[in-house]
């Protein structure tokens, strides 16, 4: 889990998560880790949303991420997972990306894969 964590960081992918589902209010958990836990624990162990959070408090994630796993719950999964569905998509004619991708996200990791692929 750790592994998969340090992949994630890098891209600043919690930051920018941050900006597209900000929080309404203070959260004992914020969004970010919420849409982070499960998607780390699909790397490692596919899986249902609600599995991933079953397994969080087995893993090193509360830990890594601060969260207290009696925070983790199904109900705030839904609610941000609920928030992010419901946001609409970048277009092309939102931002500058050369390779047809529909999100500034899409764009970096694109960006990151083009140089890579053509060696």
């Amino acid at each position: 889990m750790a592994v998969a964590l340090e992949t994630w960081r890098p891209w600043n992918l919690s930051a920018r998560l941050h900006r597209i589902v900000p929080e309404r209010k203070v959260a004992a958990v914020r969004a970010a880790a919420v849409i982070c836990a499960p998607s780390l624990q699909r790397c490692v162990a596919p899986g249902s949303k609600l599995s991933a959070m079953r397994r969080f408090s087995r893993t090193a994630l509360p830990e890594l991420l601060g969260v207290a796993p009696a925070r983790f719950h199904d109900t705030r999964i839904h609610r941000v997972l609920g928030r992010l569905d419901g946001i609409a998509p970048a277009t092309p004619n939102n931002h500058t990306c050369s390779n047809g991708c529909a999100s500034p996200i899409e764009a970096e990791i694109g960006a990151r894969i083009a140089p890579r692929s053509a060696t």
